[in-house]
């Protein structure tokens, strides 16, 4: 009788379903911590024009809702940088099935925006604090 590689294989499917869930949940977690303690009820921005000029100089780096308006699904991390005035602070990466995930963070006194990029296109965005 060999019990144990029953348990194995269940074992393994556990783990490899259990893994997207984590994965997700760190995401979210990471991001309200980063963030402050709430995000904004703003929905995702993925109904930009993509004909807009979305190149802004803000050498200040100071975040504003202008410029977070400007950010759409789709963008590039290096878009998103362009428009927010500096580079964000990784907050996660990881890579699964040919998917890399990362998070960004970029702070301001008071305020902060964060941001979700797969394979590098953006997913999913908050702010806390914008005017």
């Amino acid at each position: 009788m060999n019990d144990t590689d029953d348990d194995s294989d269940e074992y393994e499917d556990g783990k490899s379903k259990n893994r997207k869930k984590w994965i997700i949940a760190t995401i979210l977690v990471a991001a309200v911590i980063l963030t402050g303690t709430a995000l904004s009820t703003a929905p995702l921005h993925g109904n930009s024009s993509n004909g807009s000029k979305a190149s802004v100089s803000n050498s200040s780096g100071e975040l504003t809702i202008s410029n977070y308006k400007k950010l759409s699904d789709g963008m590039t991390y290096e878009k998103c940088c362009e428009i927010l005035g500096s580079k964000g602070t990784a907050t996660f990466n990881n890579k699964s099935d040919g998917v890399e995930t990362k998070t960004y963070n970029w702070f301001g006194i008071g305020k902060s925006v964060y941001a979700v990029f797969q394979n590098n296109k953006l997913i999913s965005s908050g702010q806390n604090g914008l005017e």
